[in-house]
Parts: structure tokens; C-alpha cells; sequence
């Protein structure tokens, strides 16, 4: 669901005793009481919640609401309804004042993951209850005062979505005072064997399997895996096989039966071999090119890039702009604009015409 309430029992704790892992445990320690608004930064699945949860069990603020709202997963239309809440007659269907999630965490944190989707419009209207501790609900006629504390969490690069135009910079730096970053998977690779025994304990309990560890062999595999999924891939590997194996330990047969798993681990691995193939493949072609063509190559060269990276996007997106823009990292206007000079400049640009 889009809105959860911490519960310590049976809470997942944070695992691992890394470097990378002790880094962040440190800043929790350090910042976990300073009521200060806190940027959790990461790959998917690599624990930003857990980590917003262990900042609110230390804080000042554990005996209040603890709310996380995820903000990709509210439609962007009943965002600023559900998040602010509304008066009576605000709009037609609104028969009653309904308090907002925000104001039901007065006092407490909020917490807010995928930031990053989170509209121009509601970012300046969380950029007041940031700086002036207050906000209107749809439809009020002055402002109501909020004590909440923020932590916000994002998969995405802020400062490009800052620079393309899709994230203001003003929360951006309002945000960022501090910043701890959860590092993937693939980079703390030495605590995989620890998570391993955790989450065989945690899911052998839930569901009463009496697995006592995995094999060698299938523990290797996991710390040569890169993970793509983060720990959320690791736990969810576990959790299947535990359910798999008539034992009591988890050998490569029940891992070798996860369905994707055997698919997916080629495809992760052939990432960088993808790329240098295509740089061979350039390389190869490009002494022709450069022997033939008399002008203007280099410009030539990226525009017929670009506009081949940009049609294969939307092509990916069902041509859906905003998600082909997200997906090469720049704005939809940059797109269009991008779009729309190739479209022009695609019957009157020969690439061979240049050919001696």
C-alpha cells in the first residue's frame, strides 16, 4: 500500500557489519535526535526504509506516528487530497472536512519514498511545511500549523532531475543538509553470508521450515551474484527457496529452480559486454566514416546517435514521453525539443551524402 505504520515487533532489522555499512550505521547515531529533515539516497531494495526506521526508533520522536507514503504509488490527481487533506466543499463529493496523512503525523515523521515522482506542485507545497512548518488543505482559506519530521528517500539522481527541470533545487538543498547514501548489494558483497543467516532465521520461522543454512556451493553463488535487486532480491531468493527445499539446507538445486533467477544472472553479467560490443562495433566501422565523410562528422555522428537512442526509448515506452524521458535521464521538454529537431532535420540529412 501506499501508507504504512511502523511496528517494532517483528520489524526487519538492519544487517551487516561492512565498512560501507558502518558508515551509515555511524550517521544514524549521529544525526538520529537532530530534528533535521534527512535525504536517504540508494539503488531499489537496498533498505532506505529500513534505515528512515531506525532513524525514528532513535529519535525524540519514537513515541509518535511513524507514516511512510510512498509517493509513486498515489496517483498524481488525489496526491495533494490524500497528503494534505480537504475541506468541506472544496470540490464536488467533498461532504466533510478529511484530515491529511501529513497532519495525522503531527508530532511524529513522515516518511516519504520515491520523492523523485513527486510533482512540481506538491514539492512546493512540501518545501513550506519543510521551512515554515505549516500547509493548506485543498480548499482551505488559511494555514494550518504542522510539528513533523521529514526523511525522504530516492532511487533517482536529484541533482540531474534539478538541472532537467523535474525537481526544485530550493527542496533539493532543503533536503540534502544530510544525506546518507545505502549502498547496493554488489558493494558490501562481504556481508551477504550474515543477511543470508538472517533471513533464513526470519522466513524458517514464518514459515515453520526448520532450514538450518545453505551450502557452500549455493553461498558462493550468492556473493558472486551481483544482486540487481539489492537486498529485497536476496531476502525474496531465500524466502523461495525455503519453500522450495524439503530439508534442512538449501542446496543449488532449489536455488537453480527459482523461476528468472537463472535467466536474469547472464543478462546482469553481459551488461558491460553489451557495451564494449558496441564499442568495438564503432570502432570498426568508424575509420570508413571518417575516411569518406569530408565534413561535419562529428555532428552528424552524434545526431544519428541521438536520434536512434531517443526512437528506441519511446519505442521501450510505448511511446509514453515521460517515461522514455526518465529513462534516459533528461525532461520531457528536452525530449520533445530533441524530438522534434530530428523530425525536421531526418529528410534533409544524408549521412552518405558526403561521400567523395
Amino acid at each position: 500500500s501506499a501508507v504504512k505504520t511502523a511496528s517494532p515487533k517483528g520489524m526487519l532489522k538492519m544487517v551487516g557489519r561492512s565498512k560501507k555499512m558502518q558508515a551509515v550505521y555511524k550517521t544514524i547515531g549521529q544525526i538520529a535526535e537532530k530534528d533535521v529533515a534527512v535525504l536517504l539516497t540508494g539503488e531499489s531494495g537496498t533498505g532506505k526504509e529500513l534505515a528512515a526506521k531506525a532513524i525514528y526508533h532513535h529519535s525524540r520522536r519514537k513515541e509518535r506516528p511513524f507514516l511512510a507514503i510512498n509517493c509513486a504509488a498515489i496517483p498524481e490527481q488525489l496526491f495533494e487530497s490524500e497528503f494534505f487533506g480537504y475541506e468541506r466543499g472544496a470540490f464536488t463529493g467533498a461532504h466533510q472536512t478529511r484530515i491529511g496523512k501529513i497532519e495525522r503525523c503531527d508530532g511524529g515523521t513522515c516518511f516519504l519514498d520515491e520523492i523523485g515522482d513527486m510533482s512540481m506542485a506538491l514539492q512546493a507545497k512540501l518545501l513550506r511545511v519543510l521551512q515554515e512548518g505549516e500547509f493548506e488543505r485543498l480548499g482551505g482559506r488559511g494555514p494550518v500549523k504542522i510539528d513533523v519530521r521529514v526523511i525522504a528517500a530516492t532511487n533517482k539522481d536529484l541533482a540531474l532531475a534539478v538541472q532537467n527541470g523535474l525537481f526544485r533545487e530550493d527542496l533539493y538543498w532543503r533536503l540534502k543538509v544530510i544525506t546518507i547514501e545505502l549502498p547496493p548489494l554488489r558493494k558490501r558483497a562481504e556481508d551477504i553470508p550474515e543477511l543470508t543467516e538472517y533471513f533464513i532465521a526470519r522466513s524458517g520461522a514464518e514459515y515453520d521450515r526448520p532450514i538450518r543454512h545453505v551450502s557452500e556451493g549455493v553461498l558462493k553463488r550468492f556473493c558472486a551474484y551481483p544482486w540487481p535487486g539489492n537486498i529485497r532480491e536476496l531476502e525474496n531468493c531465500i524466502r523461495r527457496a525455503i519453500l522450495l527445499c524439503t530439508g534442512d539446507i538449501i542446496t543449488e538445486e532449489h536455488i537453480e529452480s527459482l523461476n528468472g533467477q537463472k535467466e536474469h544472472l547472464p543478462q546482469t553479467l553481459n551488461h558491460k559486454q553489451l557495451m564494449d560490443n558496441l564499442r568495438e562495433k564503432l570502432q570498426a566501422v568508424l575509420p570508413d566514416i571518417l575516411r569518406l565523410s569530408k565534413q561535419s562528422v562529428h555532428a552528424n555522428i552524434i545526431e544519428m546517435v541521438e536520434e536512434t537512442i531517443i526512437l528506441k526509448a519511446l519505442e521501450e515506452c510505448g511511446n509514453n514521453q515521460v517515461k522514455a524521458a526518465g529513462m534516459l535521464g533528461i525532461s520531457r521538454n528536452t525530449l520533445r525539443h530533441r524530438l522534434k529537431r530530428h523530425i525536421e532535420k531526418r529528410n534533409n540529412i544524408d549521412y552518405s551524402a558526403e561521400q567523395t
